[in-house]
């Protein structure tokens, strides 16, 4: 997954850009192997190690909605949406 925003730290403007990881499981996973590669969604789930052995962080996806189309900048509509695809990693 590929996140691009912008924000403010400190009085400071940053521009944030950067790739993640995430895995989706069960219907959630099945619902996002029928999206396109590069569609811009917004995802709802939670921070969590990949298993309890491992140290690595992934987003969980529990579920996610598309982004209204892209107007500003290639955020949707509300500005919330700021999650595009670019590659999965998912476990049925």
């Amino acid at each position: 997954m590929q996140h691009r925003s912008r924000t403010e730290e400190a009085g400071i403007d940053r521009q944030l850009d950067f790739s993640f990881g995430a895995i989706a499981i069960g219907e959630a996973a099945r619902q996002l192997a029928q999206e396109n590669l590069g569609e811009e969604l917004e995802l709802e789930g939670f921070v969590a190690p990949r298993s309890r052995r491992s140290s690595r962080l992934l987003v969980h996806v529990r579920s996610f909605r598309r982004c209204p189309e892209a107007g500003s900048g290639g955020q949707g509509e509300s500005g919330a949406c700021k999650m595009e695809s670019n590659r999965r990693e998912m476990t049925e």
